[in-house]
């Protein structure tokens, strides 16, 4: 009966504590985690998002609906791709 006191006690103030504190630690450590690494992982989603806003706003841009605007874009296009292939060669 001494022996089932003994190892009654034991479990209710030694593995009782250490089943208890498990849950903590992981949250403690979760929390650690969050705070080093979410934290530049959302930064770095927000910036992808703000260029991606960027360059919607950019090509939105000449989007006029007027024809005579698209040709001249076209040329200027041309033009620069000419050039381009003048001089790399």
């Amino acid at each position: 009966m001494t022996l089932a006191r003994g190892l009654a006690a034991f479990d209710d103030r030694v593995l009782d504590r250490v089943v208890m504190a498990v849950p903590a630690a992981g949250m403690w450590l979760a929390r650690l985690v969050d705070r080093g690494a979410e934290t530049p992982v959302d930064g770095v989603v927000r910036l992808v998002a703000q260029g991606a806003r960027g360059l919607g706003t950019l090509a939105r841009r000449p989007q006029t609906g007027q024809l005579h605007q698209y040709y001249a874009q076209a040329t200027a296009a041309l033009v620069v791709l000419a050039l381009f292939l003048v001089f790399v060669r």
